[in-house]
């Protein structure tokens, strides 16, 4: 469980800096460009859902939840978000979207900010797990 966790949490910063990669080419670049919009959501899309998946792997095997459904805590709304991903029908809406702030689902939302400090706080976990010094360049 503690490898799981650390890969899901390894893997969410690879998306996330892909996501952000896109997200500057896609801002940079000039009006009426789809694509760099398409490939920063994908990889939004995938962090969210490898930051929610170390967190509910941590939480099945420890025994313990770590927000009440509907509380509007970071965690909830991460969850929200991972869900309308994962769930997305096959209607021609679009499920999740970009704003400035974030990334948005029709029931929730979850900031830039809001989703670095997760990741900074599972990160901090992960080089408990791995004996890594969190200032290492390598961590």
């Amino acid at each position: 469980y503690a490898l799981q966790f650390v890969r899901r949490v390894e893997m969410a910063f690879a998306e996330y800096s892909c996501s952000t990669e896109y997200l500057s080419d896609l801002v940079t670049g000039g009006p009426g460009r789809w694509s760099p919009y398409f490939r920063a959501l994908y990889h939004f899309e995938a962090a969210i859902s490898q930051l929610y998946l170390a967190y509910d792997s941590a939480r099945k095997k420890l025994g313990r939840n770590y927000f009440a459904r509907g509380d509007g805590s970071d965690l909830d709304r991460l969850n929200k978000v991972y869900n309308a991903s994962k769930h997305q029908t096959a209607s021609a809406e679009q499920t999740l979207w970009i704003t400035n702030d974030g990334v948005c689902a029709d029931d929730a939302s979850i900031s830039f900010i809001e989703l670095e400090e997760l990741l900074r706080s599972y990160a901090r976990i992960a080089n408990c797990i791995t004996n890594q010094d969190p200032e290492s360049k390598d961590a």
